[in-house]
């Protein structure tokens, strides 16, 4: 009896202990996550010349603040015509440089599909056959490959099939992943946007397409 009480006693423990750190773990990555990021900001003030942030407005969190400030006013500068072509002039710019080039576009494309209210960056979602036969994985259409990189391809395969440029993101982390070039015979097209897709891919697949309409991506 005494045996059993103790086999009883274990097991409960060991129940509760698992069921609390799936509390306290996000929790406690939430506020250190958060922390991280507000003390970041914060040491960007730094570098601001000095007098440019008056002492008594240096609180924790001065530096979120001016960040969204920033935002907005970017935000409302590429929206005319001169900052337009600024953004075009910036773009081409971090995408000439290598190394940079690939993770600025890689960014720049998850943030525009995330963030911008009609995600065109991210043209549709596709499924694609990867890494082995039978075994499929949600993909991104971003555009096709043109000139030398198209007839290459057509001359490698030695037909006229048409080829998409694809990006194919990692879980739970979408702005990691790879880019492929496959034919668009090989691709099967889904009926769901790219936000439901970017939802989809987050919650590792936990939760069924149709209830991730309703989701906010920070919940998941």
């Amino acid at each position: 009896m005494a045996e059993k009480k103790a086999n009883w006693l274990v097991k409960f423990l060991t129940q509760s202990f698992v069921a609390g750190l799936t509390i306290v773990i996000p929790l406690y990555l939430t506020i250190y996550i958060v922390e991280l990021i507000i003390t970041s900001f914060d040491k960007l003030v730094e570098i601001l010349p000095p007098g440019w942030v008056p002492d008594e407005m240096m609180f924790p969190g001065v530096g979120v603040v001016l960040a969204c400030l920033a935002s907005i006013f970017a935000g409302i500068f590429v929206r005319n015509y001169i900052g337009k072509h600024f953004v075009q002039g910036l773009h081409a710019l971090m995408e000439s440089i290598p190394v940079v080039a690939g993770i600025y576009r890689i960014i720049r494309q998850v943030s525009e599909a995330v963030l911008s209210e009609s995600g065109q960056s991210f043209k549709r979602v596709v499924l694609v056959e990867w890494p082995r036969r039978d075994c499929w994985m949600i993909a991104f259409v971003t555009g096709e490959p043109l000139g030398r990189l198209k007839r290459s391809l057509s001359t490698a395969s030695n037909s006229d099939d048409r080829y998409i440029s694809i990006f194919l993101p990692t879980t739970p982390n979408p702005t990691s992943g790879f880019y492929f070039m496959v034919k668009e015979s090989d691709t099967i097209d889904l009926d769901i946007s790219v936000e439901q897709a970017f939802k989809n891919i987050v919650s590792a697949g936990s939760l069924p397409i149709e209830a991730l309409s309703h989701v906010p991506l920070q919940k998941l």
